[in-house]
């Protein structure tokens, strides 16, 4: 178990390496996918870290060992990256609504749904005192031939009904 935490964390840090040269330097993202390997196997010779060894795992020679315990590094640091990367797309889309997701339908605002901006709601979405009825036994919502009456009024044809 210490073995997978040990890698998780290198990973981890390798993630951030390879995050903090990636905001410096452009290049295409498969050149970082190899930028996160050579890190890697660089990161297990450092550390003279050998997981298959560490597992009981026995290989060839050790430094067989040591170089594939860094290509695993590399793809525990891409994982690491698409993870964070998820997390801070979440935060940003968040952000963007203005934490309006924290109230859902039915909350003191009267919203349906809460990602309108409009006080007042807006047409897909009006307030709950309005939904199904406006107050004078006609439903909310016009009917088909009403929006076709309406679009033809405006654009000067007439419509038989």
């Amino acid at each position: 178990m210490r073995t997978f935490a040990v890698m998780a964390f290198f990973g981890l840090g390798l993630a951030v390496l390879v995050m903090l040269g990636y905001r410096y330097v452009t290049l295409a993202r498969e050149v970082w996918a190899l930028v996160a390997i050579a890190f890697g196997i660089g990161l297990a010779w450092l550390a003279d870290l050998n997981m298959w060894q560490l597992w009981g795992l026995h290989v060839r020679e050790p430094w067989i060992g040591v170089t594939l315990t860094g290509v695993a590094l590399a793809g525990v640091a891409y994982f690491w990256t698409e993870i964070l990367g998820f997390f801070r797309g979440l935060r940003a889309q968040v952000q963007r609504r203005g934490g309006r997701d924290r109230e859902g339908p039915g909350t003191s605002s009267g919203r349906v749904g809460s990602s309108c901006t409009r006080a007042g709601g807006c047409p897909r979405h009006p307030p709950r005192s309005q939904v199904g009825s406006n107050n004078s036994g006609q439903s909310a919502y016009p009917t088909r031939a009403a929006r076709t009456r309406r679009t033809a009024a405006a654009s000067g044809v007439t419509v038989r009904t």
